[in-house]
């Protein structure tokens, strides 16, 4: 559908109501194995550098769910990323990956600015946290921030993970330390 419009929502789907199941479902049960795109969002004019591609707003605490987006295959024996975050651009720049710890109010020691962890099932099937990237605000005044970098691995005493190499910045690199466990 084609709009003229600026400012109006071209569709809207309204699932107040809503209690199982799904607001929206796009299925391809097609077995032709040629490349092909599902869904595609594009933002297809370079001048209009203040557009947001995709925004997603979860409202509530995902507790039940376990996440607010969940990319998930079910192939067997799946070897390609199942996200790729590609910049087709022809600069020297890679793609950003960015964790924004933003809750509203001013920032703290011990703040944490984004974890990545890394889960498997064990022997018996018990999904289990392996490894884990922390990153937490060390020193938050502003100014003179300094961000510590902790490294962990599930290690055999309980099961859980532990750190073991630490990164913390200093008044400038030569001054940051690092610690390794062990």
């Amino acid at each position: 559908t084609t709009s003229s419009a600026t400012t109006e929502v071209i569709d809207n789907i309204t699932a107040d109501s809503l209690t199982t199941g799904k607001a929206l479902s796009i299925t391809s049960d097609s077995s032709n194995t040629s490349a092909r795109t599902l869904v595609e969002f594009k933002n297809d004019n370079s001048a209009a550098v203040g557009a947001t591609v995709l925004s997603i707003t979860n409202d509530a605490v995902a507790s039940t769910a376990g996440q607010t987006v969940l990319i998930e295959t079910t192939v067997a024996s799946e070897t390609n990323p199942l996200l790729n975050l590609k910049n087709s651009n022809a600069d020297a720049n890679g793609p950003i990956l960015r964790l924004t710890q933003d809750g509203g109010s001013a920032g703290a020691a011990s703040d944490i600015a984004g974890k990545i962890q890394f889960f498997a099932d064990d022997a018996d099937q018990n999904n289990q946290e392996y490894a884990s990237i922390n990153a937490t605000v060390a020193a938050s005044t502003s100014g003179s921030e300094q961000g510590k970098l902790e490294i962990g691995v599930a290690c055999t005493d309980d099961g859980g993970v532990d750190t073991v190499l630490t990164l913390e910045g200093g008044a400038a690199a030569a001054s940051s330390t690092v610690t390794v466990a062990g």
